[in-house]
Formats: C-alpha cells, sequence, structure tokens
C-alpha cells in the first residue's frame, strides 16, 4: 500500500464518497480512542489490584483488556485509512473490521449488562440490570450512525465500482476533457 495522493489533498480533490468515509473515521476516531484508554487505565488498576480476591476481578480484568483493545483496533484502522490510498475493495474491508470490532464489543455490554458476574453479588439486581440494558440498548444509535452507515456506504461504493467501473480510470483516460476534441465518429463506418 502506497501513501495516498488524496490523504494530503484538499477536500475539493476527493469525491464525496471518500471524504464521506474520512469524515466518519474521524468521529469513529474521536469515539473510540476515549474508551479505549479509559478501558486501558481500568485494566491496568486491576492488574495492580488482582492481589485483592473479590468476586470476578479476572472477569472485569479480562473484559476490560479485549473491550480497550478492541476500540483501539478501531482507532488504528481509521489512521491507517486516512493514511494509505485505498481502492474500494480495501476500504470495505477496512469498514467491515471496524464494523465487526464495533458491533463485537456492543453485544459483550449488552451480553454483560444480562448475565455478568454483578448479577451474583448486587442485592437490587432487577433494577440495575433493567438501568444497565437501557444504556446498552442507547448505544445502538452512535453504533448504527457511526459505524454501519460508513459500511453501508462503503458497500454501496464498491458495488457501483464493480458494476460500472471506477471513474478515476476513466477522467485518466480523458473521458471528461472538454479540450480534447472527438476521436471517433459519430456515425460507425463513415470515417
Amino acid at each position: 500500500m502506497s501513501r495516498s495522493r488524496d490523504c494530503d489533498s484538499p477536500a475539493p480533490n476527493r469525491d464525496l464518497g471518500a471524504q464521506m468515509i474520512r469524515t466518519l473515521g474521524a468521529f469513529q476516531a474521536i469515539v473510540s480512542f476515549p474508551i479505549g484508554l479509559l478501558l486501558g487505565f481500568f485494566t491496568f488498576m486491576r492488574l495492580l489490584d488482582s492481589w485483592y480476591d473479590y468476586y470476578g476481578w479476572y472477569y472485569y480484568f479480562i473484559t476490560d483488556l479485549i473491550n480497550g483493545l478492541m476500540a483501539l483496533g478501531i482507532t488504528f484502522v481509521v489512521v491507517v485509512q486516512r493514511r494509505v490510498a485505498l481502492d474500494k475493495t480495501k476500504t470495505l474491508m477496512f469498514e467491515g473490521v471496524k464494523y465487526g470490532l464495533a458491533t463485537a464489543m456492543w453485544l459483550w455490554l449488552l451480553m454483560d449488562s444480562l448475565f455478568g458476574p454483578w448479577t451474583h453479588s448486587d442485592y437490587r439486581v432487577p433494577e440495575r440490570r433493567r438501568q444497565r440494558v437501557a444504556y446498552a440498548v442507547t448505544a445502538v444509535v452512535p453504533l448504527v450512525l457511526l459505524f454501519y452507515t460508513s459500511l453501508a456506504y462503503a458497500y454501496v461504493q464498491w458495488n457501483q465500482e464493480r458494476k460500472y467501473g471506477s471513474v478515476n480510470e476513466e477522467v485518466e483516460a480523458g473521458g471528461d476533457n472538454p479540450d480534447r476534441g472527438e476521436e471517433e465518429p459519430l456515425l460507425p463506418g463513415r470515417a
């Protein structure tokens, strides 16, 4: 993968799809980076606090570690996408990776809300479960807005390129150059 000629170019030189995915990627990084740092801090604190044997400390250590790595993985994919020239297929693959990581984090949050070890040690389980499930369901909104829309748009762009070919190839061949003149006659057989 080579360095993109459009990653440093001003916005008017990029097509709308590339600009949209780039902007959504910035918001994805803004959301995922602090989550990854915070969960990394919690992981470190749980590692230092592991001598205190309370119920489920290892579960929370693993949960914070894996979810923090997934959040930082999303941030890493965004940085790679912003620095490298990607065709539509690779863009779709990177968007699929971000979609998978974000969905896995959300499913983990939902399953932890329903069945986590906190349910065994808390006397207010029913009201806390409702509250935690409400938080998990509310987390669907940024998941859909930030990750599913970029995946859907990347799929649409990939599908259009697959069906109709690349627009950039036509422009490089001189398809949109008004000064080029006519090279083929309008009526076949008449030269």
